[in-house]
């Protein structure tokens, strides 16, 4: 029974990380960047690459419930609130100001992260026995 609260929590969790990659496509856009040079598209393309190759591994990791998506997921939220300040519980950080912003996605993502680390530790929990 509690495996199965286990296993939701992490694909409800992975469903919100693959909806944040789709959510998330403006990021790709370069056109509007013209005139910087080459090590700076590289930078800005590798970054985008690493958002999503990581999202969308720690989301398939976490929908299978194995130890490496919970990893990816932690790197994936650190690296993606702190490049790209994206929160991971659509549309909540636009009900606070602008000003108040950048807190609000680090207060949200902070609250995924504490969730991710509560399943990983029933998961764990629960394999032991």
């Amino acid at each position: 029974m509690a495996w199965n609260k286990i296993a939701v929590g992490c694909k409800v969790i992975a469903l919100l990380m693959l909806l944040t990659v789709i959510m998330n496509w403006r990021v790709v856009n370069l056109w509007h960047i013209q005139s910087l040079p080459i090590g700076w598209y590289l930078l800005i393309i590798l970054n985008t690459l690493l958002f999503f190759v990581t999202n969308t591994m720690a989301a398939v990791g976490l929908f299978w419930v194995k130890k490496w998506g919970f990893g990816l997921s932690y790197f994936a939220i650190v690296f993606s609130t702190l490049f790209f300040s994206t929160a991971y519980i659509p549309f909540v950080s636009h009900f606070f100001p602008k000003k108040n912003h950048a807190l609000a996605v680090m207060v949200i993502n902070l609250i995924v992260i504490l969730i991710i680390g509560s399943l990983q530790y029933l998961s764990r929990r629960k394999s032991r026995f």
